[in-house]
């Protein structure tokens, strides 16, 4: 147990440390090598050319640190080269634009990468048949998901931060420290990144190198607990867990199609652009979407650890479905 503890020490040591000492390097790089996110007065109205590579900054010492302290198996370099496919596809993204269908296969060999490493849903209600294209599918929605509810300053990384922290500690309750160690030196340099430089006003952003490799990392999160035997239907936590970003992408789809714009094509219909049409702030914004994010964590891993019964499930979920479309329509 104490050399568990070590590792944990060492990564909250180490990772971020790193994350702030990368931050001003990496802000000088993206300015010298025109990487940058130009406002256009449409979506993005921030008020001057804003540095990407916030996503290299969360993975340099993300690598670093399980390098030094994590003991990897070879399912987990099966995870690390999709994660780092994802991140080469998004930097390429950020630097010259892909074109949708090209972004698209970038995801899908990372997600390949994903299932040969043995990580699908592990839950009774689904038949092994059927596991692995619906795993396939999870991760494609969340790997977008994060993609779209980049649009402000510091959303992605505040529901990412929830999201990890829900996981984290159903890994640490289940005793299971060596994904809970994982799961740390992930959200630590997350966090710096967040506070230091993408908190409002941001000075940084993930690019999509960081919001698809942070989506890829979280959508391949559930697969790695066994949901089997924990509570009926199982396999609801991590949607819960991640609820936020999907149900983005999912009113987003159906609002372009409602008004007849494809659904692959930016538009100004995001939630958190529809906050500041309502006189939210930027920090509001990233305020209401991470403690709405946080409550549906708390909520998840409550019905989890059998605190929560399912019906009572159903209807706090209902009640979020309604608040969400309250502030849209």
């Amino acid at each position: 147990m104490r050399f568990v503890l070590l590792r944990y020490l060492l990564t909250l040591i180490i990772a971020p440390v790193l994350t702030y000492k990368l931050i001003p390097i990496m802000q000088r790089v993206a300015q010298q090598w025109g990487i940058v996110d130009c406002p256009d007065g449409k979506l993005k109205r921030h008020a001057k050319p804003t540095p990407y590579l916030g996503g290299l900054v969360i993975y340099l010492p993300f690598i670093v640190t399980l390098a030094l302290v994590y003991p990897f198996g070879n399912n987990m370099l099966w995870l690390i080269l999709g994660v780092n496919i994802l991140l080469f596809a998004g930097l390429i993204d950020d630097a010259c634009a892909f074109t949708p269908l090209q972004k698209l296969a970038g995801q899908s060999i990372a997600v390949i990468c994903f299932l040969k490493s043995g990580l699908s849903l592990k839950d009774e209600f689904f038949s092994d048949f059927i596991t692995i294209p619906i795993t396939g599918l999870w991760m494609l929605g969340i790997i977008n998901a994060f993609n779209l509810v980049d649009v402000a300053d510091g959303v992605a990384s505040v529901l990412a931060i929830c999201s990890a922290s829900s996981f984290l500690a159903f890994a640490l309750w289940q005793q299971n420290y060596e994904l809970g160690l994982l799961l740390f030196a992930f959200l630590c340099p997350l966090v710096v990144f967040f506070l230091r430089a993408n908190r409002p006003q941001a000075s940084m952003y993930l690019g999509d190198a960081g919001a698809l490799w942070i989506g890829g990392f979280l959508s391949a999160m559930p697969m790695l607990f066994s949901w089997r035997g924990v509570v009926p239907y199982g396999f609801v936590t991590p949607i819960l867990i991640l609820a936020f970003p999907m149900g983005e992408v999912a009113l987003l789809i159906l609002q372009r199609v409602w008004l007849g714009i494809p659904f692959w094509k930016g538009s100004p219909h995001h939630l958190a652009i529809h906050l500041r049409r309502r006189g939210y702030s930027a920090l509001g914004v990233v305020a209401l979407i991470g403690s709405t994010s946080l409550a549906l964590c708390i909520v998840a891993l409550a019905y989890t650890t059998g605190f929560l019964p399912f019906l009572v499930l159903q209807l706090l979920f209902a009640c979020f479905c309604l608040f969400w479309i309250s502030i849209i329509f």
